[in-house]
């Protein structure tokens, strides 16, 4: 059982207070996405359930309010299984969030799909983010003032695009930063608008996912915190931490920022709102194609690093994959070009109209001829969904998204690979089992 309540001796009151801030990632892939051939992809879907009872049920459907001191993300497919799952208790998050003084500055937005956006074209990363927007005001009424990018991948292009599209923060690791004395730090950007990092610090954050014991006990924890030589205390984790990766650690969170904790270890909550309405001024650059669990250029989408100790037959097959999906992008982009300048507007209202049935539930619909390109579009988005390498080893479900959406790509449009130029050939010989519903 996880000790929060046992009291400890607080250290000397500090003046002023020190901010500080968990930084919580919330997010659950689409376990069930649409294939257009027909039928659905099924990754897992049952341990959606076992999280939720773990971490969400606790934290976030439970109680009159929501941790008061998190800014969090709240990915789409977190909410879209949460809206089939579990409607009601969907609606009492949603209304408890909008009950959060400067909720846009306590939630961030998203690109909707959970892929590397610095490896996109700029072009998909602006009509992404934009689609992660639209859906995030259509599911909790409001724009988000912040974002957090996928993996928290990052480059200036991104940036640039966040920034283009009305974001005022982005929420980093530390060391993904060329300096982060001062919290938050704004980061030049090409358009001359410039955009401001929340940071949170790596080895604090790697101690709290990693060591068992520094989430034990709240007030030991934050005790140990007090005595650190920073203006601002900022930790970041994926919000599974409490609860799924380790046990009963819901109860940690909740008494962490129950009214009063953090005062008498000499804490207040980061404002981040004020924070930035107040920040110094102070520019610094990113580490460019750097992200929180990849020092290597983002190599481990591509193949190229063996950041999740994958053997070299599966470094290869993520490289062919991501290079098929890549190439068969830039294809799909430039016939849509052709005919059509303004097919990225048409392909935005076609995702969000149709975003229930492709990732949720719902009749599979015919696809006539003209919306093939579209759907081969949304293909490979999925295909493309960081969790096909990220999650599990060799043969596992989630090493099959990427192939299997490269095959729907193939159905809707045969011709595709002969106008693609590959550096590999797909090996369709290392096929693993996937689970495909709905046929």
């Amino acid at each position: 059982m996880v000790e929060v309540l046992r009291p400890v001796k607080s250290p000397e009151r500090l003046s002023p207070e020190k901010p500080f801030l968990v930084l919580a990632h919330a997010y659950q892939p689409h376990r069930e996405p649409l294939l257009p051939s027909g039928g659905r992809l099924n990754v897992v879907s049952g341990i959606n359930e076992e999280i939720y009872n773990q971490v969400y049920k606790p934290i976030f459907a439970e109680g009159d309010s929501l941790p008061r001191g998190i800014v969090f993300s709240f990915y789409p497919g977190l909410r879209d299984w949460l809206k089939n799952a579990h409607p009601q208790e969907f609606q009492r998050i949603v209304e408890k969030i909008n009950a959060i003084p400067n909720k846009e500055y306590h939630v961030l937005g998203d690109p909707y799909i959970h892929l590397i956006l610095p490896l996109q074209p700029k072009e998909d990363q602006d009509m992404l983010i934009k689609i992660g927007k639209e859906a995030f005001k259509r599911d909790l009424g409001f724009e988000p003032k912040g974002i957090w990018l996928p993996e928290a991948a990052v480059s200036r292009t991104t940036l640039e695009v966040a920034s283009d599209n009305g974001y005022e923060f982005v929420a980093l690791r530390d060391n993904q930063l060329r300096q982060s004395d001062v919290n938050p730090i704004r980061v030049n950007t090409r358009n001359g608008k410039g955009i401001s990092v929340v940071h949170f610090n790596s080895g604090l954050s790697g101690s709290l996912s990693f060591d068992d014991g520094v989430s034990l006990n709240a007030d030991s924890f934050l005790d140990n915190l007090s005595r650190l030589d920073s203006k601002t205390v900022v930790v970041g984790s994926d919000i599974e931490l409490y609860g799924h990766h380790k046990k009963n650690r819901d109860k940690f969170l909740n008494y962490l920022e129950k009214p009063g904790t953090l005062e008498k270890h000499g804490f207040v909550p980061f404002d981040v709102k004020k924070a930035l309405e107040e920040t110094d001024g102070q520019i610094t650059d990113i580490n460019e194609g750097s992200s929180w669990s990849c020092e290597h250029n983002l190599g481990r989408w591509t193949g190229e690093c063996a950041c999740d100790n994958a053997n070299e037959r599966t470094r290869s097959d993520k490289g062919r994959f991501y290079q098929t999906l890549s190439e068969y992008g830039r294809e799909l982009n430039t016939r849509l070009d052709v005919l059509n300048s303004n097919w990225r507007t048409e392909f935005m209202e076609f995702f969000l109209k149709n975003r229930g049935v492709m990732f949720s539930s719902g009749e599979i619909p015919v696809i006539g001829d003209d919306d093939k390109l579209f759907w081969a579009k949304y293909s490979e988005f999925v295909g493309k969904t960081s969790c096909g390498w990220f999650f599990g080893g060799e043969g596992s479900p989630e090493r099959e998204i990427p192939r299997v959406m490269i095959e729907e790509i193939e159905k809707l449009v045969p011709d595709i690979a002969e106008h693609t130029v590959f550096l590999f050939l797909l090996d369709k010989s290392s096929k693993t089992s996937i689970m495909i519903t709905g046929m």
